[in-house]
């Protein structure tokens, strides 16, 4: 009896392949430009200020590929989270709403979407971040418009993160606004790949306290 539990324990064990896409991803940028809006000082302490100054950065953006609405050639998916290594926010954050899956007639991309401002929005300095991969090719979504199972540089054309810190003015909107956008160029884009849990684990435990059981049972009637 203990032979065959613990032979089933074996087989169950066994970890199954797994086939979901890899969502979490670790990447560097190199700083490639800036753009200045409405006199943006950029001599303050602010976000655009202080990322364009690191040079270069590290960091992480997990997506989310839970469907939110399906255009036909936009597909929008559940927002993603982007993290800048060692960085601080300083000011306000623009959320990040969706990821944006684009299969157009001149390119394939996948694009982060930030919330927007509205005459309510109150005055203060905002942060907004955004990631853009795209495929001049338009070889990416050739099997159909979904979350791909794996991102690789190579099958992008162009890469880019950009942090746009906005003055808002509720009197300029946001037209008006002084802002500045630090781009930067992707350069490494690593998969974070997580360990399954094997799905057989809570198999293997209950066979393990059928063992158990057996186990006490045999001590039991060897002492009567």
């Amino acid at each position: 009896m203990l032979r065959v539990l613990s032979i089933a324990a074996l087989v169950v064990f066994s970890p199954l392949s797994a086939t979901a896409a890899v969502l979490e991803y670790t990447f560097s940028a190199d700083f490639d430009s800036s753009h200045v809006f409405n006199g943006f000082d950029e001599t303050a302490d602010i976000d655009a200020n202080n990322v364009q100054a690191l040079g270069q950065i590290t960091g992480t953006i997990q997506f989310d590929d839970t469907l939110i609405s399906d255009l036909g050639d936009v597909k929008l998916l559940g927002p993603p989270s982007i993290s800048i290594d060692g960085f601080v926010r300083q000011g306000f954050e623009l959320p990040l709403t969706a990821t944006l899956l684009s299969d157009t007639a001149t390119y394939d991309a996948i694009k982060t979407g930030n919330a927007a401002f509205s005459p309510t929005t109150p005055n203060g300095v905002y942060t907004n971040i955004s990631f853009s991969l795209i495929d001049n090719s338009n070889l990416l979504f050739a099997s159909g418009l979904a979350f791909p199972d794996s991102l690789s540089l190579s099958d992008f054309d162009d890469t880019y993160f950009s942090v746009q810190s906005t003055v808002f003015d509720q009197n300029l909107g946001a037209s008006g606004s002084a802002s500045k956008v630090a781009s930067f160029t992707i350069t490494r884009l690593d998969p974070v790949i997580a360990v399954p849990l094997p799905a057989g684990l809570p198999l293997l435990a209950a066979g393990l306290g059928v063992m158990g059981w057996v186990g006490r049972r045999k001590r039991a009637s060897a002492a009567k």
